[in-house]
């Protein structure tokens, strides 16, 4: 009960921060899901670059250890 309560908490505050898209036009929660989905796809490869960086620094400590 307690996660749904945090679920439909930050639903509603991420739709009334694209609610400005619903002034705008009739399609807001479609708008919303292209945001999401442009967020989604430039989080992907945020994390992609993320962890390369990671593998470098875990392969760097493993060689400076002597692993």
């Amino acid at each position: 009960m307690f996660v749904q309560k945090i679920i439909k908490a930050t639903y509603g505050v991420i739709y009334s921060l694209f609610s400005f898209e619903n002034e705008r036009s009739q399609r807001g929660r479609w708008d919303v899901c292209g945001w999401a989905k442009k967020y989604a796809a430039n989080r992907s490869v945020q994390d992609r670059k993320a962890r390369t960086a990671g593998m470098m620094l875990i392969e760097n400590a493993g060689a400076e250890s002597g692993g």
